[in-house]
């Protein structure tokens, strides 16, 4: 269960890792089992964990809001379309926190795992058969990478990435990797990351970030 449940957390920090880093708000709580004290975007996002999940409701109108929004969810996974609608009017954390929240509640732990390698294999078959050729990755978009740890002494377990960043280089599309500390602090890492997404955007540069394990 707690290899579950930091999965599930780490796939909510990717889903936010994009978000503007200009304002943030403490967290500190209990989600799904794990301790969290970490910065968020808005106070609703601390609200869901520190109060809404723990039972507390001190605030009408957040309370109105998420309760809506579970309303909505039933026991399913949101679709992208409402993580977008929630990120844009409410936060993005509370649009990932939403998202964990509802994976940790599911009776498969892996969903997006299983689902993740179908899809890598039907890509990996289609090209092998050649029926990639009309694969069309927009070249306005740079594929960031955010390697994950230990990448450079032993690439041997993928924290490189360099399967998929080949895999994409083949049919076109516009790839990096983040030049972050392989075995430096979530912190640290956190800062020259920053620092490389911001260059790159303010020169108008689209990116898709895309991360994972410590990475993430």
């Amino acid at each position: 269960m707690r290899t579950r449940t930091l999965v599930v957390i780490a796939l909510a920090v990717c889903v936010s890792a994009c978000a503007s880093i200009l304002t943030a708000f403490t967290l500190n709580g209990d989600f799904s089992g794990q301790r969290l004290h970490t910065t968020v975007d808005a106070p609703i996002a601390s609200y869901y964990v520190e109060s809404y999940l723990a039972g507390v409701r001190e605030k009408q109108d957040w309370d109105a809001t998420l309760d809506a929004i579970h309303r909505s969810l039933g026991e399913r996974i949101p679709s992208a379309s409402e993580l977008r609608e929630w990120s844009t009017r409410y936060s993005t954390d509370l649009a990932a926190l939403v998202l964990a929240h509802q994976l940790s509640r599911q009776s498969d732990p892996h969903p997006f795992n299983k689902l993740f390698r179908a899809e890598l294999a039907a890509a990996l078959t289609a090209e092998a058969r050649g029926d990639l050729d009309s694969l069309v990755i927009d070249p306005e978009f740079l594929i960031l990478f955010a390697p994950g740890w230990l990448y450079k002494t032993d690439p041997g377990t993928g924290a490189d990435f360099a399967r998929f960043r080949t895999l994409l280089t083949r049919h076109g599309a516009r790839v990096a990797l983040a030049d972050v500390g392989e075995n430096s602090s979530v912190e640290e890492n956190a800062k020259l990351l920053e620092a490389q997404i911001r260059s790159l955007t303010s020169r108008g540069q689209r990116l898709i970030l895309v991360s994972g394990s410590k990475g993430g």
